[in-house]
């Protein structure tokens, strides 16, 4: 995905811009599935100073390097539903993330969009994150269309993207456009417990596995 007409927008221009997509592009084309995250804005230290920074790039370091409970919850989510498509089973919760290689490559075949690139904080507004849909739905469409996932997480984001889509719903959370099937679940960073977060994720999408699961 090439940026720069993005951070040119007026709504981004003079503002710190983060970039994102797939983790790592190998890793991503070769996943037995491709899982994006649609969540609402990353954030910096100072956001309304110019400047930019590769959110996808700094993921790919590696758990071991990335801060904070997130994208350890993002990086079980992920390895759960690689094994469902590969099992047809939910496996068993797995606290184990700190050193499991497993965890690492689930979430670095995976893909992150934030829906607003710039000027991020860690608190979200709904109607400021909505302005940014506005103004950049071509472009987030595109980003999509280029990466084309077989599943979409929204992260408390569908209720802020579904007035774009088309959708029919076809299983418990799950929505299904010309093209895609979302997801309309909690943000990775909720309060509820990681146990409670994994097995609701995974026994949805086990009920409705045969409508989403890649065609081998």
């Amino acid at each position: 995905m090439i940026f720069d007409e993005w951070k040119n927008r007026e709504i981004h221009k003079g503002k710190f811009f983060i970039t994102d997509g797939a983790i790592d592009i190998e890793r991503w084309e070769r996943s037995n599935i491709k899982i994006l995250f649609i969540l609402k804005e990353a954030y910096s230290r100072t956001p309304d100073s110019e400047g930019e920074w590769d959110l996808a790039s700094h993921l790919n370091k590696g758990l071991h390097i990335v801060r904070g409970k997130m994208w350890k919850t993002v990086s079980q989510w992920c390895l759960g539903i690689q094994k469902l498509v590969s099992s047809g089973e939910i496996c068993i919760f797995d606290e184990s993330y700190k050193g499991n290689k497993e965890f690492d490559d689930a979430l670095r075949g995976s893909a992150v969009i934030n829906l607003k690139k710039s000027s991020g904080y860690s608190s979200s507004n709904n109607a400021d994150l909505l302005q940014y849909v506005e103004s950049d739905w071509d472009l987030l469409k595109t980003q999509i269309d280029e990466l084309k996932p077989d599943l979409i997480v929204c992260g408390s984001t569908w209720p802020l993207i579904k007035s774009k889509i088309s959708y029919k719903k076809c299983g418990e959370w799950l929505y299904k456009s010309d093209s895609y099937y979302f997801v309309d679940f909690w943000h990775p960073a909720n309060q509820y417990p990681n146990k409670l977060n994994y097995y609701s994720l995974l026994s949805a999408l086990r009920l409705s596995i045969q409508k989403w699961k890649p065609k081998t």
